[in-house]
């Protein structure tokens, strides 16, 4: 889980994309996420990452692109801005959309 503080610069995201790289490599795992939030409004992250002018944008695309990392939320808010990440390597995962009373209840309950 990660979260990168808004207006970051293109140094801290390919440090973060070269942690990711090199913690997949080192290790022998069979499906991995990466869940959290980089405060970049306004990028599709299903593509390949060459549409995009930031280039915060283009570094972790390219990366999560080469480590088979794709994203699996769709879900997008009033903006149009997807602001849960959610990549994986697996190939068949299944997200489910809680609706504001199944939050709600859910906040009671803890």
């Amino acid at each position: 889980m990660c979260s990168l503080p808004p207006s970051s610069g293109l140094q801290l995201f390919e440090e973060h994309a070269l942690s990711v790289e090199s913690l997949l490599l080192s290790e022998n795992f069979s499906d991995v996420a990466v869940l959290g939030d980089y405060n970049l409004p306004n990028i599709n992250w299903n593509t390949t990452g060459d549409d995009h002018t930031a280039p915060q944008a283009k570094a972790l695309i390219h990366a999560f692109n080469f480590l088979g990392l794709k994203q699996l939320n769709t879900v997008h808010n009033m903006f149009d801005i997807q602001l849960d990440l959610i990549f994986s390597t697996a190939k068949r995962v299944s997200l489910d959309v809680a609706s504001s009373s199944e939050i709600a209840k859910a906040r009671r309950i803890v």
